[in-house]
């Protein structure tokens, strides 16, 4: 997604100075910006602060996998289900 450091801030109600500095590191946003900042580009904390470099964001990922995992019929019912009770635990702490 390309985006100007102005458009960016105007979006989140901080100054183009302040997205300069996070993206050029001399400054790291506060906690509540980046989860707003991640959230708004669909990528997880640990990526933007460059301790990760996959971008997706684990619960997304998480779901994704529950979706995928409840259309496949090949596991033994027993397995299932056990898998199942697992997501289901997911999705609400999610």
């Amino acid at each position: 997604m390309r985006l100007s450091q102005v458009a960016l801030a105007q979006k989140f109600n901080i100054s183009q100075s302040a997205v300069s500095a996070y993206e050029v590191g001399r400054k790291t946003p506060p906690v509540d910006m980046l989860v707003g900042l991640a959230s708004y580009f669909g990528v997880s904390v640990d990526y933007l602060l460059g301790i990760s470099n996959v971008r997706e964001p684990a619960c997304r990922a998480s779901l994704e996998a529950m979706s995928l995992f409840r259309r496949f019929e090949g596991l033994p019912s027993r397995g299932r289900e056990k898998i199942l009770l697992e997501f289901d635990w997911l999705e609400r702490w999610l």
